[in-house]
């Protein structure tokens, strides 16, 4: 009864309710036409999307990006519209959802359906679905229960091996199943014989080998899900055979298929109503098919080398909105940085690449409207990244970067660059300043943020674009940094640093002179130190952190000082304070800001066997 603002309808609900001779049946029975007065109050559209929540198991935790994903596959949204615009209504409706209180907001993330409103949802659509999700079933429902009234079966999160050969259900009006996450490794040539409507087909972390011939009869299939297909023992080589018949497909996932190595040529060119697309990135995608699929909005795929990805930007520009592409000029299978797979953020990793030799209009292709980018193995970059920026088309929107084993890169700018950083308000530096997320591993040259930073200059710069958005800083094994290069005034959104296995430093943060006693870092959350053998200085000023929440000290035994300041009556944010193995003689002989400081923060270590 969320929304209903009539004192008279709540004061007639409340006064059922009350009533002492209402039975505990009677009162069941109220609260079910409660739920159903709010289901009711919907329009046609947003019942059809609660409805479809109904098909997970009982108190599952439903993510919300997979929701709405669903809501597009069955066309449960505006299908004329483009698919950020089915993304953004879809997101709308489960809002609407959740404010009238027939789904639960569990995080960001996850949404669940109470099992009173679960069984409402079951009730009214009686009939119509079969739900059978989550309750272990080993063997499939026996063609008896497959009705010709059906539209949806969901057999979900079970225990199903195989179905037996033979069976051909005969549901003219089903439109969607799910088959998902069940140990199933085989579906018989008959099983698609008689369902000729459907719409949707999820087979998702299931362990098909092969998927059965007769799936090319299914030519009103419109999203098609093998995401997840394991495929233990041979595997899946080829795509299903008929695959190029469903002509009718806006939606096709084989991410993480790890078998499947062969497509064949022209089979994109079969799907002219293909929006989204999802390939296994150890499969090079065929640039010249997807640049020629003119409703793709969003892909995920591996590209062969730069020139592929450019082509497919510079044909998709203004309508590929959402994707994730790996550019591996490489021999060596991918293991790096790892992609964030984030809802509705384009991601680009690039492997083994030389990015010396390509042609100067590809490489400007390159950070078109990207939030992720992960460098792994590459060659042809500058020793200071910055300048490299440029010719990479100055990539405003990036938000978080992964940079892996590039052997070139010294540093992120020179000293000369950083102290004129606020005179040139050049795009390069609010490339730096959009940056949320930094993250570098194995990087052997690499010597610090910023190259052989120098005293202050006078008078004081303004507030620098440089780093201001920085909210994590994580560095491993880079093993030429004795410091970190850290201009204090540019890190004051910073919320963790994570430093590790750099056996060369010597000191996190330096205070230049005119720069004060006090180093202020006030978002700063989480502090990890870890197996950094040369360590002496944390900083060599006192540090003011007033929301630190973490602090990890794991083989830093050259440390002999904390130079961080707490209120002295309680540090009120701090929880925790690890300390590696053996470290209880270390921690005891360390030297505090504060002489209370080490006897206030006791409770809080926790010594682990790291």
């Amino acid at each position: 009864m969320r929304g209903e603002t009539s004192i008279y309808v709540w004061r007639n609900k409340l006064e059922k309710l009350r009533d002492p001779n209402m039975e505990q049946d009677e009162k069941e029975d109220a609260v079910f036409k409660a739920l159903k007065y709010s289901f009711d109050k919907l329009n046609l559209n947003h019942q059809l999307c609660f409805l479809r929540c109904s098909l997970y198991p009982e108190d599952f935790k439903i993510g919300k990006k997979e929701l709405v994903e669903r809501f597009i596959s069955e066309e449960l949204v505006n299908i004329r519209k483009s698919r950020q615009s089915q993304l953004d209504q879809g997101y709308s409706i489960l809002n609407k959802i959740v404010n009238v209180c027939l789904l639960e907001s569990v995080d960001e993330f996850l949404v669940k359906m109470h099992d009173l409103v679960r069984s409402m949802a079951l009730q009214i659509t009686k009939g119509k679905n079969l739900v059978i999700s989550g309750l272990h079933l080993k063997e499939i429902p026996n063609e008896g229960e497959w009705t010709k009234d059906l539209e949806k079966v969901s057999l979900m999160h079970n225990s199903i091996m195989e179905i037996q050969d033979g069976m051909s259900p005969n549901c003219p009006n089903l439109m969607t199943l799910i088959l998902h996450q069940n140990p199933l490794t085989f579906l018989p040539d008959s099983f698609f014989l008689q369902l000729d409507n459907l719409c949707s087909l999820d087979l998702s972390d299931t362990r098909i080998e092969k998927s059965p011939n007769s799936v090319s009869n299914l030519e009103n299939l419109k999203a098609l899900n093998l995401r997840y297909c394991w495929m233990l023992g041979t595997g899946i080589k080829n795509v299903p055979q008929g695959m190029e018949e469903l002509v009718n497909l806006r939606s096709l996932s084989l991410i993480e298929t790890d078998f499947l190595v062969i497509l064949p040529e022209g089979l994109f060119l079969n799907f002219p109503l293909l929006q989204y697309l999802h390939l296994p990135f150890q499969m090079k995608a065929p640039a010249e098919e997807i640049s020629r699929l003119k409703l793709l909005e969003q892909f995920w795929g591996r590209m062969q080398n730069v020139s592929d990805f450019s082509k497919c930007i510079r044909c998709r520009q203004n309508q590929l909105t959402i994707f994730i592409i790996m550019v591996d000029s490489g021999v060596n299978k991918y293991y790096g940085p790892g992609f964030m797979y984030e809802a509705n953020r384009n991601e680009l990793i690039l492997h083994q690449c030389d990015l010396k030799n390509e042609e100067k209009d590809d490489l400007s292709k390159l950070f078109h409207d990207i939030q992720f980018l992960g460098l792994e193995n590459c060659k042809g970059l500058s020793n200071s990244l910055l300048d490299d920026f440029p010719r990479l088309n100055k990539p405003s929107s990036l938000k978080v970067l992964k940079i892996s084993k590039c052997g070139e890169i010294e540093c992120f700018l020179t000293n000369k660059q950083f102290l004129t950083a606020n005179q040139e308000l050049e795009l390069r530096f609010l490339s730096l300043s959009n940056l949320e997320e930094i993250k570098l591993i194995g990087l052997q040259n690499f010597i610090g943020l910023i190259q052989n930073i120098g005293a202050a200059i006078e008078p004081p710069l303004p507030q620098a674009t440089v780093f201001s958005s920085l909210q994590s800083l994580s560095i491993w094994r880079c093993n030429k940094m004795r410091k970190l290069g850290l201009p204090l005034s540019e890190f004051q959104n910073i919320e963790e640093i994570s430093i590790e296995e750099c056996i060369e430093i010597e000191e996190i943060i330096e205070v230049r002179e005119g720069e004060g006693r006090v180093v202020s870092l006030p978002k700063l959350k989480v502090l990890g130190l870890l197996y950094l053998p040369r360590l002496k200085s944390i900083c060599n000023s006192t540090m003011s952190c007033a929301s630190i929440e973490r602090i990890e000290l794991v083989a830093c035994r050259e440390l002999k000082k904390l130079p961080l300041y707490f209120d002295p009556i309680s540090p009120q944010t701090l929880k925790e304070i690890l300390v590696g193995k053996g470290g209880k003689e270390w921690w005891e002989s360390l030297e505090w800001k504060h002489p209370t400081h080490g006897h206030l923060l006791q409770p809080l270590v926790r010594f682990t066997p790291l």
